[in-house]
């Protein structure tokens, strides 16, 4: 696979939604009654993480499962509106969903 503009962006999308997952798992770790959110963001570090570097290796087999991680962690991140870093993973999930699915396109 051609590394495009698009496939570039999905894969800096995925990085930088990585840490901020790993920022907003370790914060909801230390909250109680937050755990399935820290959960959530950890897997969806992980799959960002490998999902960039799939992409810079020219694979992109995975988006699905990267743009469904996202939608997950999105959709939990949004239930603590008062978390500043839970607002900030939402919106980087969200991102990086549009960044993939642009990318999956172009692929097409």
């Amino acid at each position: 696979m051609t590394i495009t503009k698009e496939v570039t962006e999905c894969a800096n999308a995925c990085s930088s939604t990585a840490v901020i997952c790993k920022e907003c798992a370790s914060a909801c770790k230390a909250k109680a009654g937050m755990e399935t959110c820290a959960t959530i963001c950890r897997d969806c570090a992980t799959v960002c993480e490998q999902h960039a570097k799939n992409l810079l290796e020219g694979n992109h087999t995975k988006a699905d499962l990267c743009i469904t991680t996202c939608v997950a962690c999105a959709a939990e991140c949004v239930k603590f509106p008062n978390m500043a870093i839970c607002v900030r993973c939402a919106e980087s999930c969200q991102s990086c969903v549009t960044a993939c699915k642009l990318a999956e396109k172009v692929k097409a």
